[in-house]
Formats: C-alpha cells, structure tokens, sequence
C-alpha cells in the first residue's frame, strides 16, 4: 500500500495457447457488460456458444450486478 491508501498492482497478460471458453461478439459483450441484458439471456438466444462447461456460470457471475441499468441524466 503506498502513502494514498491504494493498493499498487501489477498485471501480466500473455497469449495462451488453450481454446476459449466462450465466444461471444461485440455487440452481445457490450451488452453484458452495460447490464442490459444477461449473459444467460444472450446464451439462450444463441448469441454465446460455450466451449468448456460452467464458463458460463462463470462469466455470469462476473458481469452480473443487482442493480439494472439506470440514467438520470435527461438529454
């Protein structure tokens, strides 16, 4: 922890040589992760295909949040 109260940390991604576990394209991505829409949502209208059981589940979980989305802001 450094002097401003956040912790410092350090990320390495590298290219792996295992399949994907989902494929999902742009659209449904932003999708999820703007909360519109569920990834099991998606799956189900065949916009995700999972290549390794429970990855699913896992990306579900990642993305999902209990608060639909909302803007106050009026435009």
């Amino acid at each position: 922890m450094n002097g401003s109260g956040f912790v410092r940390a350090v990320a390495l991604a590298e290219r792996s040589l295992l399949g994907a576990d989902l494929s999902v394209d742009v659209a449904h991505l932003a999708s999820a992760y703007l909360g519109g829409m569920s990834l099991a949502s998606l799956a189900a209208a065949g916009g995700i295909g999972e290549h390794r059981g429970g990855a699913l589940r896992e990306a579900a979980t990642a993305f999902g949040w209990h608060r639909a989305p909302h803007c106050p802001q009026l435009f």
